[in-house]
């Protein structure tokens, strides 16, 4: 009797523990069916690959790719002990070598890498965090893809604990930033005679968190990342640049340094408050996408904008 209650019970549990999530990934929806924790699961997009190091899921990984600059230190020991499958996006022979159960990225990933319908062909299950293709993504919709992550693993619990505690610090820094005025900024990322930035969307509303105010958020552009003027810039006169740094990763982009030579250099933007004070603030990709290191980068620009210490 004990031997079939003890079998019930694991059936019981198995049952509730399944559960179906359905997501339009490069506008097709598929519904994914998780019966079971992956055993077999790979991050074929570096912020990913952080958050489920993060969140105690090095174990369940059989792979990683697409490194876009230096491991997070945080994550670096767990980073080592799961294979790096390609440099950029494996293939889907590379991949379905592998045989994984699970796979997760940016969207981006799903066309340009691995197609997303092949995978599900072959019965793969797949997830792309809410918060990096959601327009109005902010720092909750990260946490709801963090526990979204600890319902697919099955480590609700760890999960949980790690959301209140990052959710303490950001409470204190937004406690130690309340009575201090709103900021501007523009984030430079690359481009010549144009600029390539940032818009609207989860980098936009993660700054507002510490006051600082997108010059290009509200203009009517319907975009997170894209081109714009530099006669834009001019025209808003921000009090700070945002420099993206690429100094060491796969995209082989100009590094900070030269970026904010070019722009001291460049006769029509020399006269903005921002290049006249020399007011720049270099950010990694990583920091300023939604993933484990937004917190860090929080607590950081708190103290170089506001000179909060502690």
């Amino acid at each position: 009797m004990k031997k079939i209650l003890t079998i019930l019970f694991m059936v019981l549990s198995t049952t509730i523990l399944a559960f179906t999530n359905t997501q339009e990934i490069n506008g097709v929806k598929y519904t994914f069916d998780f019966k079971e924790a992956p055993k077999r699961a790979v991050s074929i997009s570096q912020f990913t690959t952080e958050i489920m190091l993060k969140l105690g899921l090095a174990d369940q990984m059989i792979g990683t790719a697409f490194l876009e600059e230096e491991i997070y230190p945080s994550v670096a020991a767990s980073y080592k002990k799961v294979p790096v499958l390609a440099e950029k996006w494996p293939s889907l022979e590379q991949l379905l070598a592998k045989n994984p159960d699970f796979v997760t990225g940016w969207e981006v990933a799903f066309k340009k890498g691995v197609d997303s319908k092949m995978l599900h062909r072959s019965k793969i299950n797949m997830f792309v965090p809410k918060s990096s293709i959601s327009f109005d993504a902010d720092l909750d919709t990260l946490f709801e893809d963090y526990r979204m992550f600890g319902k697919i693993f099955q480590k609700e619990k760890e999960v949980e604990k790690y959301i209140t505690s990052e959710k303490a610090r950001v409470e204190k820094i937004k406690k130690d930033v309340k009575n201090k005025e709103e900021f501007t900024y523009f984030l430079y990322d690359s481009g010549t005679d144009k600029a390539f930035t940032v818009f609207e969307g989860f980098t936009t509303n993660l700054l507002k968190l510490v006051h600082g105010k997108n010059i290009l958020s509200g203009k009517g552009v319907q975009k997170t990342w894209g081109e714009t003027s530099w006669e834009a810039v001019i025209a808003e006169d921000p009090d700070y640049f945002i420099i993206v740094d690429y100094s060491v990763g796969i995209r082989e982009e100009t590094d900070s340094d030269s970026k904010i030579e070019a722009i001291k250099a460049n006769p029509k933007l020399k006269n903005l408050k921002a290049v006249k004070n020399n007011k720049f603030i270099r950010v990694k990709l990583a920091e300023i996408c939604p993933g484990i290191r937004n917190v860090d980068f929080f607590e950081r620009v708190s103290k170089e904008v506001y000179k909060i210490h502690g």
